[in-house]
């Protein structure tokens, strides 16, 4: 008897698997002409608006820094804590300022009184990697994810998810708004949205 219930057990689960594999694979065809779908209706919204933001694309932040001259005894780790908030962040000064000072990544204990620094602002975080803003038309908003067309036809469109420290300026955000947003981007994607601001 107890043959006879672990080879029904058996059977009755692979039954399980097989439907389950079915259904997933089913699943997932649907979800991929969904997305397509999406997107050409996005696409379609966005053409029909008319509206026409000020810029698109993507470009290095500006703005998104201030100056430090550098006094005597001070070093890459008192700057970062004293100006920036963490000792961890002078990684970030060298990266910001590896072109003006090359010094500074071979030997950063060199810093000489009188240098200018820029340095991110303290309200940043900590910045992981390069700061871009990028530029576009509001095609979606839900409050936990943005969706941003960086062309009038919307065939170049990208989706962020907006944290609770993501700061948002102005008024609600909507379709058809023109907006710039402040990330830090991470090539291999996931890039951290810091800020989103009107155009």
């Amino acid at each position: 008897m107890k043959k006879y219930i672990a080879l029904f057990s058996k059977l009755f689960l692979l039954l399980i698997l097989i439907f389950a594999g079915v259904n997933i694979g089913r699943f997932a065809e649907r979800k991929v002409w969904m997305s397509k779908k999406l997107k050409e209706s996005v696409t379609d919204r966005i053409e029909s608006s008319g509206v026409v933001c000020p810029s698109y694309g993507s470009q290095k932040a500006k703005g998104e820094t201030f100056v430090y001259t550098v006094k005597e005894g001070d070093s890459l780790l008192s700057i970062a804590s004293n100006q920036l908030g963490d000792s961890s962040r002078a990684n970030e000064i060298i990266s910001l300022n590896k072109d003006d000072y090359p010094g500074l990544i071979d030997q950063p204990r060199l810093l000489q009184a009188g240098w200018e620094l820029e340095l991110p602002l303290r309200n940043l975080g900590i910045v992981q990697h390069e700061l871009k803003t990028l530029s576009g038309m509001v095609a979606s908003y839900d409050g936990k994810r943005i969706g941003v067309s960086f062309n009038q036809k919307g065939t170049q469109y990208g989706e962020y998810s907006i944290q609770e420290s993501t700061e948002i300026v102005g008024e609600e955000i909507g379709f058809g708004d023109c907006i710039h947003i402040l990330v830090d981007d991470d090539p291999r994607g996931g890039s951290r949205v810091i800020r989103v601001y009107p155009q």
